[in-house]
């Protein structure tokens, strides 16, 4: 209970047996309402699929990890990176004890770069002028295809090569 993290423990089939009051919480449930609950019934139906996967990988080597997609209580996905662990006591059934981070926040920043990433890209290899970035050592740390031909290189051939050496 005392996690800052999403703990959990499920069955063999994906049914929640427990979660902690912060897993809950976080995303807008309350213990009752999950426990007892199937991890798909909380996930989007695009990643059903991929229960069944997880729960074969567990079953075959004890442990699995990755990320998980769930919906919180107003259906926004969350996206959980978790490391689980099959527990096998004489005494009980076997279970999943699992633990998770919210690393929403950190997946949408990165999408973010990548698609300001890839906007700056096509910019930069579809203009006729030749543009070039070096940093404090005079490497080159940027270069569009128009300044590379002007070179007589490949865009790859230059970068991180000292263009003071290559251009006297």
């Amino acid at each position: 209970e005392g996690s800052l993290g999403m703990v959990c423990t499920h069955d063999l089939k994906g049914v929640l047996l427990s979660v902690n009051t912060h897993g809950a919480e976080s995303l807008g449930r309350t213990v009752d309402e999950m426990t007892g609950q199937s991890l798909i019934s909380f996930m989007p139906a695009e990643y059903h699929a991929s229960v069944a996967n997880y729960l074969r990988l567990i079953v075959a080597t004890g442990e699995a990890q990755g990320r998980l997609h769930i919906c919180d209580k107003d259906g926004d996905v969350r996206v959980i990176a978790f490391r689980n662990k099959l527990i096998r006591l004489a005494d009980r059934e076997p279970y999943v004890l699992g633990f998770g981070v919210d690393i929403s926040e950190q997946v949408r920043a990165e999408d973010k770069l990548r698609a300001l990433i890839h906007q700056s890209n096509s910019i930069l290899e579809s203009v006729g002028d030749g543009i070039y970035g070096v940093d404090l050592d005079g490497r080159v740390t940027v270069v569009n295809p128009a300044a590379a031909q002007m070179l007589g290189y490949k865009p790859n051939e230059l970068l991180g090569r000292n263009l003071h050496e290559l251009v006297l």
